[in-house]
């Protein structure tokens, strides 16, 4: 992850604290000072980046949780994937994005967000693609807003025509004949 806006250590940090973490062995910790809109991104297909490459005229889904320490007075968090320049992938007027409301947003328990989206025929040459996890509004300054279990993939379209279904690891781990 690249730290686009804010300071390693003073907004963003690798959090190791087991209770705030979903899965794993840490998550992204972002701490509000009420004004600096903090930006990570991370890029699609390079070496730098993840793998990940996004294919046109495709189905994705993406997914995180999110947890707040307690109730905070403003914030909000957007995650989405944009070309190099920052544009989001649009299709049919459909973002690749998700925004949350920090501040009506439960505390003390771990948040979902998702949503569906589909690439356009003619992806742009602008890229790579990245993922952008940002503040569009400031979080309270002294508040933490924790992210976990970021996901973008491809869902199962249910027949032809039908819907598209995405299902994820919850709270306890899949087992056996669940």
């Amino acid at each position: 992850w690249t730290i686009a806006t804010g300071t390693a250590g003073t907004h963003v940090f690798k959090n190791t604290t087991a209770s705030k973490i979903f899965q794993g062995d840490a998550s992204l910790k972002i701490t509000g000072d009420g004004s600096n809109l903090t930006k990570l991104t991370q890029s699609l297909n390079t070496a730098g980046g993840t793998s990940g490459k996004l294919l046109r005229n495709t189905v994705y889904f993406l997914h995180y949780k999110y947890y707040l320490d307690t109730s905070i007075a403003a914030g909000v968090l957007k995650v989405s994937i944009e070309d190099a320049g920052g544009t989001e992938v649009t299709n049919n007027s459909l973002t690749a994005s998700s925004t949350v409301n920090l501040s009506s947003a439960s505390a003390s328990q771990w948040n979902s967000s998702t949503t569906f989206f589909k690439t356009p025929e003619a992806l742009t040459t602008n890229g790579p693609y990245q993922i952008t996890v940002e503040l569009t509004t400031a979080l309270t300054n002294t508040k933490s807003a924790y992210i976990d279990q970021m996901c973008v993939a491809k869902p199962v379209q249910c027949g032809r025509g039908g819907p598209y279904v995405a299902i994820l690891r919850g709270e306890a781990d899949f087992v056996k004949d669940d």
